[in-house]
């Protein structure tokens, strides 16, 4: 079981926040269940969680990070946590690489510090010490803006899950650059009814991200929902990224068929995402038109592979 499994369900008021990195894994050949397994063993003795349908997706053990930082508030600037973050890597189809790290996020009603083990009793929960409302902490988060060195960095923790899953030294490296992008994402804790809300947009800094409302229940789903929506705009990105490059540069051609061979069987909104998610991707359709995006940088692609000599 892991450290999220073992703790008690956080109470509704709380706030969850995260952030999902995600990249391609630097392998010409996707990795096979044996091989994934053993690249996200990040934690020894603990087992990697894999699906194999209706594709591979493979979830290393929780690893925790203990924090002692500043969290940006919309409305007080930024106030004192103390506690853990929780992250993790996901490896989906052997080539798509993800590192993902949260915190629930506590304001107390006593701004007194409390003695370490306090705090390692409860592995993923950061307490404010600092006078704060949970939905200016969510505003402050999303917003991005830097607080200097001693901020809550929840990219930097996912980034360093994600650097620690290698890959076969026997495969080649990956036939196609691209870029790691970044999304985050807020949960609203609520008591009650199990019917969520979510709002999808571009956040100030370009990055995309998500905001929540559900109950405590549906941590877990809301993480993954939240992952599978990363790789899939992720998907987007690095699809039109090296659809524009080899219109401009002629020598980028030779990217077009790694592209498809490592990422066009990958689209599969919703293959990981409980029932009552689906809705919500229904929403990011309407909201950003994903899909039909998908569908016609596909075709452009498959178009661009056999009639190289297209300029558009």
């Amino acid at each position: 079981m892991t450290a999220a499994g073992r703790r008690a369900l956080p109470r509704a008021g709380a706030v969850v926040l995260g952030e999902v990195t995600t990249a391609l894994l630097d392998q010409d050949l996707p990795l096979s269940r044996e091989q994934a397994e053993k690249a996200l063993r990040l934690v020894p003795g603990r087992p990697v969680a894999v699906r194999e349908h209706p594709r591979r997706r493979a979830v290393s053990p929780e690893i925790v990070v203990g924090v002692d930082c500043a969290l940006a508030s919309s409305a007080s600037g930024p106030v004192r946590g103390i506690g853990s973050v929780t992250a993790r890597a996901v490896l989906t189809g052997g080539h798509v690489v993800q590192g993902s790290a949260r915190a629930t996020v506590r304001v107390e009603e006593s701004n007194k510090r409390q003695r370490w083990g306090h705090y390692t009793a409860q592995p993923g929960v950061i307490e404010v010490v600092d006078a704060a409302r949970p939905e200016d902490l969510v505003e402050g988060f999303l917003a991005g803006e830097p607080l200097g060195h001693r901020s809550l960095n929840l990219g930097a923790v996912g980034t360093h899950v994600l650097d620690r899953v290698g890959g076969d030294p026997a495969n080649p490296g990956a036939r196609l650059k691209t870029r790691r992008t970044s999304l985050r994402w807020a949960l609203r804790l609520i008591g009650g009814v199990a019917s969520m809300d979510v709002d999808f947009r571009p956040g100030p800094d370009g990055a995309w991200w998500i905001r929540v409302s559900a109950n405590p229940e549906e941590i877990g789903t809301v993480t993954e929902f939240c992952e599978d929506v990363a790789l899939h705009l992720w998907l987007l990105r690095a699809l039109d990224t090296v659809c524009e490059r080899s219109v401009r540069n002629p020598g980028a051609m030779r990217e077009l068929t790694p592209a498809l061979n490592y990422l066009g069987h990958l689209w599969l909104p919703e293959a990981h995402v409980k029932s009552e998610f689906r809705r919500l991707w229904q929403h990011l359709e309407d909201t950003a038109g994903v899909e039909r995006e998908w569908t016609v940088l596909l075709d452009r692609v498959r178009d661009r592979i056999h009639a190289p000599d297209l300029t558009t």
